[in-house]
C-alpha cells in the first residue's frame, strides 16, 4: 500500500465577543484554527506578553485597558504541517471608561414630617445617565409619575416615595438601572386655631394639652411679630403692653394662628400668696385653698379656659377653704383670687373624675 504524505498549512484567526466594551466587562476572545494536524496548542498574547495560563481555545478576560491589542499563537507538533508556529490576527480593543452615576430625592416644596393636607414636592437630582434617561416615581411601590423629575401630591401617613432613573443612550454606567431608596412620609392632623383670652392677667387657649408658640406685636397684626422666648405652654402672662397671639406646635403639624388679643394694663398687682397651699390637683371632689394660721380676706373665683365664670365666692377672714367640684366636667380651671386692695392671685388646677 503506498503512503502519501500531504502537507498542511496551518491558519488561525480569532474574534471577540464584544468591541468596544465597557471597562471591567467580561469578554471571551475565540481562536478558530484549522489544518493544525494531529494535535495544536494555544497562547494568548496581550500587548505581545505572554497571558500566564491563557492556553485554551478561548481568552476570557475582564483586565483589558483600551488600546490593549490581543492575538493567539498556535503551535503543533504534526510533521506534515508545513508551518507549525503560527500567529493569529490582532484585534485592537476599544474600552470605555465606566461613569459612576448616581441619582438622589430631595424634597423642594413642604415639609416631611409636615401636615396631612399639605402639598409636599419631590425632585429627583441625577448624575451621569446619559442624554435621554427614563424617570419612575413609586408610591407604595406602585408606578405614580413617568416621565418626570418631580412629583407633587398630598401624602398619606406612612406613604413610602421612590424613585427609579434607568439609561437609554447606551454608554457605560456603573448603574444602568438605579433604584433610589423610598423615602416614609409623616404626616399628622392639623390642629384646630387655638382661642385666646385674657383671664385677670394672664392669656390662656382652650385646649391645655400640647406645645404652644406665643407671639408678640406692637400693632394689631400677624406680620412682623416677635416669638416670644421659652413661652410654650398653654397660658402666658404678658409682660409688655401689646398685641399678643398663639398657634399649638404640634410634633409635626402646627395650628393655624389664634385670634389676636390687645394687652392695654399690666398694672395689676398680685396678693402674697407665699404661704397659700393648694391640693389636691388635680381633684375629682373638693379641692382645698390652705393658708395655714394666716387669715385672708378675697374673692374666690374659678374660670374655665375659655374665661367664663365657673364659681364666686366672698371669702372673710378664713385660713382654709374647700371647694366642693365633684359636679365641674374633667378639665382645666383658673382660680382667681382678689383681695380687698386690687390684687389678684391666679392659679391653674385640673379636674379629673377617672
Amino acid at each position: 500500500v503506498p503512503i502519501v504524505h500531504i502537507h498542511l498549512t496551518a491558519s488561525v484567526s480569532i474574534a471577540a465577543w464584544r468591541n468596544p466594551l465597557c471597562q471591567h466587562t467580561r469578554d471571551t476572545i475565540t481562536a478558530t484554527a484549522i489544518d493544525y494536524g494531529t494535535a495544536v496548542t494555544y497562547q494568548w498574547f496581550v500587548d505581545s506578553v505572554v497571558v500566564p495560563g491563557a492556553v485554551n481555545s478561548f481568552y476570557v478576560t475582564d483586565s483589558l485597558n483600551d488600546g490593549d491589542s490581543v492575538y493567539c499563537v498556535i503551535t503543533t507538533t504534526d510533521t506534515c504541517v508545513l508551518n507549525p508556529v503560527v500567529k493569529s490576527n490582532t484585534i485592537g480593543f476599544t474600552v470605555i471608561h465606566v461613569l459612576n452615576n448616581f441619582a438622589h430625592i430631595i424634597l423642594t416644596e413642604g415639609t416631611n414630617a409636615g401636615c396631612i393636607a399639605d402639598t409636599v414636592t419631590f425632585k429627583a437630582i441625577i448624575d451621569s445617565f446619559g442624554a435621554s434617561p427614563s424617570y419612575e416615581w413609586y408610591i407604595n411601590g406602585v408606578p405614580t409619575a413617568l416621565m418626570s423629575d418631580t412629583i407633587r401630591r398630598v401624602f398619606n401617613n406612612t406613604d413610602v416615595v421612590s424613585f427609579t432613573v434607568r439609561t437609554t443612550a447606551g454608554g457605560c454606567y456603573v448603574y444602568d438601572t438605579f433604584n433610589v431608596p423610598g423615602v416614609v412620609m409623616i404626616r399628622d392632623t392639623m390642629p384646630f386655631a387655638p382661642w385666646v383670652s385674657l383671664i385677670y392677667n394672664t392669656l390662656t387657649t382652650t385646649n391645655p394639652i400640647g406645645i404652644y408658640k406665643w407671639y408678640y406685636n406692637t400693632v394689631n397684626s400677624y406680620a412682623g411679630a416677635t416669638l416670644i422666648p421659652g413661652a410654650t405652654g398653654y397660658n402666658y402672662h404678658p409682660t409688655v403692653l401689646g398685641y399678643y397671639f398663639c398657634l399649638e406646635d404640634d410634633a409635626y403639624c402646627s395650628s393655624p394662628l389664634s385670634n389676636i388679643i390687645y394687652i392695654s394694663l399690666l398694672g395689676i398687682k398680685e396678693i402674697n400668696s407665699q404661704f397659700l397651699t393648694i391640693y389636691p390637683n388635680p381633684t375629682n371632689s373638693t379641692m382645698n385653698l390652705d393658708w395655714g394660721t394666716y387669715k385672708v380676706n378675697a374673692e374666690f373665683n374659678i374660670y374655665n379656659t375659655v374665661g367664663q365664670s365657673m364659681r364666686h365666692e366672698q371669702l372673710t377672714n378664713v385660713s382654709h377653704y374647700a371647694a366642693d367640684l365633684s359636679s365641674f366636667p374633667d378639665g382645666n380651671y383658673y382660680i382667681v383670687l382678689k383681695d380687698a386692695q386690687g390684687n389678684y392671685d391666679t392659679r391653674n388646677i385640673e379636674v379629673k373624675h377617672k
